[in-house]
């Protein structure tokens, strides 16, 4: 696993103070939930947040049922989940059974009620759609067989990566399970994945721009 950089604090930074879209504070709410390091970090940024609110902000009385009506969201909020999961197909419990994903993004698979249906889009790749339409960043998984090779892109926006089984490498490194990978417009890279194949979570700020000859045509269908 490789050390977290400049650029995952700024995100983890991001995540802490609550500005994240949604699908990329659930990567990154993955990504804590396996890397202790991580959430050491957040917890750090929350504290410090913390702190300069307390010297900030004016304290404000809050209404003697407040806690009250909090404890009784959260347990209408717990009987929501249970009835989503009772209602979950069978066959999507299997699916994220299957690759033993990390519990948020169990979750919100099982919440969201999202099917595990791959869809190859190269040869020994196959992607699976996460987040809704309406996100502003789009969420998938993807999946690329032993030595399987993506086509050779860059990006219009920022590219997060999160590996959850095996691994990948390409021009800038190799990265392995629990490793978080940021890209942005100016890296172009071909992800080649290692012998065991490799399992990710992937957020994308914009359609990617892919650069080799036989697969410009492809950058027609993904604006």
């Amino acid at each position: 696993m490789t050390r977290m950089n400049q650029h995952t604090e700024i995100l983890l930074m991001e995540y802490a103070a609550g500005v994240l879209d949604d699908a990329s504070a659930l990567l990154v709410r993955t990504y804590i939930s396996i890397s202790p390091e991580a959430r050491r970090y957040v917890r750090h940024c929350e504290a410090m947040g913390g702190q300069l609110m307390e010297r900030s902000c004016t304290p404000v009385a809050m209404a003697g049922d407040s806690l009250k009506n909090v404890l009784q969201q959260l347990d209408r909020l717990e009987q929501a989940t249970c009835q989503t999961m009772s209602r979950t197909h069978c066959a999507d419990i299997r699916f994220c059974r299957q690759y033993n994903l990390p519990e948020p993004l169990l979750a919100y698979l099982y919440e969201h009620h999202r099917t595990g249906r791959w869809h190859p889009f190269a040869r020994g790749m196959a992607t699976c759609t996460l987040t809704s339409c309406k996100d502003t960043n789009g969420m998938a998984m993807i999946r690329m067989a032993p030595g399987a090779r993506a086509v050779r892109h860059t990006h219009r926006g920022t590219e997060i990566t999160l590996v959850l089984e095996g691994g990948y490498e390409d021009e800038y490194g190799r990265y392995e399970a629990g490793d978080l990978v940021i890209a942005d417009a100016g890296i172009t890279h071909q992800p080649i994945a290692g012998p065991k194949g490799c399992l990710s979570i992937n957020v994308i700020e914009a359609p990617l721009h892919f650069t080799g000859h036989l697969y410009k045509l492809l950058n027609l269908f993904a604006r």
